[in-house]
């Protein structure tokens, strides 16, 4: 496997001594390159780092940052699958250590995250927190594999069924409402285009290869928005309609939390369907 070249020119900035300016007496950092150094030394790699936006220059390596990575000895998920630890930390006491299992697709270089239905760990930057206990939340969260195997056989196994698209939009997306600059309520609504495959690899219609067409097509913004413009005075009648482009998703709250639930939602969904 190929090591991830960013981490590389990059890994000063992940052993922090302390926190950023305006942190309290009482924080204590948990340095992720010492972490990810012991956990190379297990046969551990990294294979994806990626850092939050910053205006101020002081902030640059204190930051949140996400790292994903894998072991040759995680077991396989399924053909074209590789699971991955996902750690995401800061040391501007804006972020807890935070710790969660994520899957590789291959085929289009996705990496999900899995539902909050898992356990995740959390550590937060106070009292004493020892490597070991930090390296014991990672094996907690990694030996939840055989619940995620589980779950992604039972999403393949499933067909997409009628009002599946939508209601996953709903849960997961929503409606964007706001108001234009002349007091005119607008809503913007994802269209179906979201789950239209880049690649015919992706023409399946199990659920399993929904959702990842849902993710990439979310997450780069490769769909359209339906945008309604409500009258002033009577906000229920349509004024106008606008086709728009959607924007690629690259914050890593955002990234995170449209993962985890995107995923919850589609196990939810499996399981009302069957019940109904």
């Amino acid at each position: 496997m190929e090591k991830c070249l960013n981490y590389l020119d990059q890994r000063e900035y992940l052993n922090k001594s302390q926190g950023a300016t305006g942190t309290s007496d009482k924080y204590q950092v948990i340095k992720t390159g010492d972490l990810v150094k012991s956990l190379e030394s297990k046969g551990y790699e990294v294979t994806k780092l990626e850092w939050a936006g910053v205006r101020n220059p002081d902030k640059i390596g204190f930051q949140k940052h996400l790292i994903r990575l894998t072991h040759p000895d995680l077991s396989a998920l399924s053909d074209g699958l590789r699971p991955e630890l996902v750690i995401i930390n800061s040391y501007d006491g804006k972020c807890s250590f935070n710790v969660m299992l994520g899957v590789f697709r291959f085929i289009c270089s996705n990496g999900l995250i899995v539902g909050d239905t898992y356990k995740h760990e959390r550590i937060r930057h106070v009292g004493k927190n020892t490597p070991e206990q930090v390296l014991q939340a990672l094996e907690s969260v990694a030996g939840q594999l055989p619940q995620v195997t589980a779950d992604i056989k039972l999403m393949q196994d499933t067909e997409v069924f009628s009002g599946f698209k939508r209601t996953l939009i709903e849960r997961v997306i929503g409606a964007t409402i706001g108001f234009n600059k002349k007091g005119e309520r607008t809503q913007a609504v994802p269209t179906n285009s979201i789950f239209t495959p880049g690649r015919n690899e992706d023409r399946g219609l199990d659920m399993f290869t929904a959702m990842n067409v849902f993710q990439e097509n979310y997450l780069k913004g490769c769909y359209n928005l339906n945008k309604l413009t409500f009258e002033k005075e009577r906000q229920h009648v349509i004024k106008k309609r606008q086709l728009l482009k959607a924007r690629p998703v690259k914050s890593i709250n955002r990234v995170k939390d449209f993962n985890q639930s995107l995923w919850s939602e589609t196990l939810n969904l499996i399981k009302e369907n069957k019940h109904a």
